[in-house]
């Protein structure tokens, strides 16, 4: 592999790396209690939403019956 190469494939490693970082900062920040949080509360109708569907998608704002209502499968 020549210099070029481990360059472009170190970088690629950092950028990956820092994406991670972001997505465990921007979970940890949600998922933190802080008193004004609605983290995991739907929007809509104020149920809880079920950890699966935080796990996958922390940012999500609509437990699975309002994301269905509405047709918003991505939040």
């Amino acid at each position: 592999m020549n210099p070029e190469e481990k360059d472009d494939k170190l970088e690629t490693l950092l950028i990956f790396e820092t994406e991670k970082e972001d997505e465990v900062r921007l979970r940890d920040d949600l998922v933190m209690p802080t008193a004004n949080t609605d983290y995991g509360i739907c929007l809509e109708c104020g149920d809880q939403i079920p950890k699966s569907l935080l796990d996958d998608h922390p940012d999500s704002k609509f437990c699975p019956e309002c994301r269905d209502k509405m047709g918003n499968h991505t939040d």
